[in-house]
């Protein structure tokens, strides 16, 4: 699958959209290279923890939980990977899906080892608001259009051995009920394990449930990730304020194009 309007369509029939291999291992190697060098910066914290530990840094933003070490800001930080960071065929796909008006809300990435376990069933409703109380979050979901897409970007190859993402297909018109809720770290009949090579880009509507499976062996996990938002969206709340700095860069846009 490669044409855009496919990549629409699976966002609209199962919730996500695999885009197999795509970044290249010049620029996964350069990514894996700036995220340990971040990492060292934050002094090597441990990759997982019991609640949410933050690392007073004066210059990078990181924080840990249970299931890795989270970098915020990422392009702000590492801005060498700012104009590879949309390979072209991601950003055909969420142009098509988002409109050519889209905006990058927050860039990240995090890092987890064997120490991770499961990332219980989520979804991110509100993207960076989604833990604001629902009335206090700007706009609501549209049950007829996709307005918000999450961006991961796995640097290895996604499947068992590194802990298969897991997602639970959904139609954009189906219920928003959790399907199972007590069964939050079990998994689901009906679920589907996504797999690829490195440098596999996943899309996830907002709206779609999905979880993270342990690492079958020793070894570090590493993705990047991205929230982007459609320009019909009120902007959220929580917007990373160093996006203006390397949004038309990231977006392959010129500075006066609106």
């Amino acid at each position: 699958m490669s044409d855009p309007a496919a990549y629409e369509a699976a966002l609209r029939h199962v919730g996500y959209a695999v885009l197999p291999g795509v970044y290249s291992e010049a620029y996964l190697r350069q990514a894996t290279a700036e995220l340990d060098r971040l990492y060292s910066e934050l002094g090597r914290p441990p990759m997982s923890c019991s609640g949410r530990r933050q690392h007073p840094h004066p210059t990078v933003n990181g924080f840990t939980t249970p299931v890795g070490v989270t970098l915020a800001k990422l392009l702000a930080h590492a801005p060498t990977l700012t104009s590879g960071f949309l390979h072209p065929k991601v950003l055909d796909a969420v142009r098509h899906v988002l409109g050519d008006d889209l905006r990058i809300e927050t860039t990240g990435a995090t890092i987890s080892d064997d120490t991770r376990p499961i990332h219980a069933w989520h979804r991110h409703i509100g993207g960076p608001d989604e833990d604001m109380p629902e009335a206090e979050r700007p706009g609501r979901v549209d049950p007829d259009r996709i307005g918000r897409l999450s961006l991961l970007i796995y640097l290895h190859e996604l499947g068992p051995e590194t802990g298969s993402l897991l997602v639970y297909p959904r139609k954009l018109s189906d219920p928003l009920e959790c399907p199972f809720p007590n069964d939050l770290h079990q998994q689901w009949p009906g679920q589907v394990a996504l797999s690829g090579p490195p440098g596999t880009a996943v899309l996830v509507e907002e709206r779609t449930w999905h979880a993270s499976l342990p690492r079958t062996g020793p070894g570090t996990r590493r993705f990047l990730g991205a929230w982007l938002g459609a320009g019909w969206l009120p902007a959220c709340i929580n917007f990373d304020d160093s996006v203006p700095a390397f949004e038309d860069a990231a977006l392959h846009r010129s500075p006066d194009h609106g």
